[in-house]
């Protein structure tokens, strides 16, 4: 990695934490643990680790275009998006394929919902997502789409809002208001689905880490100093215990947002402090975290593949040994496609990137 690229340390690690975090949540409450027994909790407790996916996401990727358009005056639609492309799509579509062809010639059965597939080609699977009608091992992908819904209009704001800070703690208020509204049309109302719905359009989880991007690119004095606070660690390290067992729901509609801040500040702090007592800087974080990607996207797949083999076979081991094959193969299916798959896409994003970034 030569000088003139940008490297952030500690977000790969930060990357591994939420890719394991999900991939644990969702396998417990399947591998019915006792103290993990509830399909909610695990699907709460990975709605965690995708509320740092994306409030990482926001943070990075706005830092990049606020260095773009400081050096050409202007942010490149086309080779933004390009980019994009060029690292979502492949594994994303081939998991998709894989799925389909994995049920149909491997389990050789029916496909779930199989109409619903449309959804998450087209990236709206947060909708089957949300009415508990999605195809199997596809659920998970609604984030995915999120971010790419996110990401088809954010680049164009940043390019043309000259107050950012303002518009986007305007947006941020705005979707919180609405979220509120919607929550209490569901609680009196009994009418759920539209609430339901913004609770997977989380825009103000990628708003948030686009602010304190806005903020550190300034040189935020406040938000520096802050963030060398040790109790933000402590704090989002807390977050992440009580997210593990379910408990981190006190905060009701707002748990996203507060989870949002909190891992904001500890982004923050691991690339500001070089002397952070809990940084995610190492050889082990930083190869889980480059492959981060493939973790999440691979993982549901190996939760179901993982038991139907074993049953095959007539073998029936403890959860443990179940949960640490799922990862193992999680692991290193998701090396294999890095280096197979998306390696010869990520060269080429490179070629539409204005501003070089080594491994962040």
């Amino acid at each position: 990695m030569g000088p003139d690229k940008l490297y952030f340390k500690g977000l790969n690690g930060i990357r591994a934490v939420a890719a394991l975090a999900v991939l644990l949540f969702h396998s417990l409450p399947m591998y019915k643990f006792s103290l993990f027994n509830n399909a909610v909790m695990g699907q709460q407790g990975g709605e965690y680790g995708v509320t740092v996916f994306f409030t990482l996401s926001g943070f990075l990727i706005t830092y990049l275009l606020l260095l773009e358009k400081e050096n050409t005056g202007t942010v490149s639609l086309k080779k933004f998006y390009m980019r994009r492309i060029l690292r979502i799509w492949p594994l994303y579509y081939f998991f998709i394929i894989l799925v389909v062809v994995t049920y149909m010639f491997i389990f050789k059965l029916h496909i779930n919902h199989p109409e619903n597939i449309l959804y998450f080609l087209t990236f709206f699977g947060f909708i089957p997502f949300k009415l508990r009608a999605y195809p199997m091992c596809m659920g998970h992908l609604w984030s995915v789409g999120v971010e790419e819904m996110f990401y088809a209009f954010w680049p164009f704001v940043l390019k043309r809002i000259k107050k950012i800070k303002f518009f986007l703690i305007i947006f941020i208020i705005s979707i919180i208001l609405i979220r509120s509204a919607l929550a209490a049309l569901a609680f009196f109302f009994k009418y759920k689905i539209p609430y339901d719905f913004a609770t997977a359009l989380r825009f103000d989880c990628m708003a948030i880490g686009a602010y304190f991007a806005v903020l550190y690119y300034e040189k935020n004095t406040f938000l520096l100093k802050f963030s060398r606070n040790i109790f933000i660690p402590i704090g989002f390290w807390v977050l992440t215990f009580l997210s593990v067992f379910y408990k981190f729901h006190f905060f009701l509609i707002y748990s996203d947002v507060v989870t949002s801040l909190i891992s904001a500040f500890f982004i923050i702090s691991q690339i500001s402090n070089t002397k952070n007592v809990t940084t995610m800087e190492n050889p082990v974080m930083n190869f889980l975290g480059k492959i981060s990607y493939g973790i999440y996207i691979y993982h549901f797949l190996f939760i179901a593949a993982i038991p139907w083999t074993l049953r095959k076979i007539g073998v029936s081991p403890h959860p443990v040994i179940i949960l640490s094959l799922t990862y193992t193969f999680t692991i290193i299916t998701a090396y294999l496609s890095y280096n197979l798959l998306e390696k010869p896409f990520l060269k080429r994003k490179e070629s539409f990137a204005i501003i070089k970034s080594g491994k962040i």
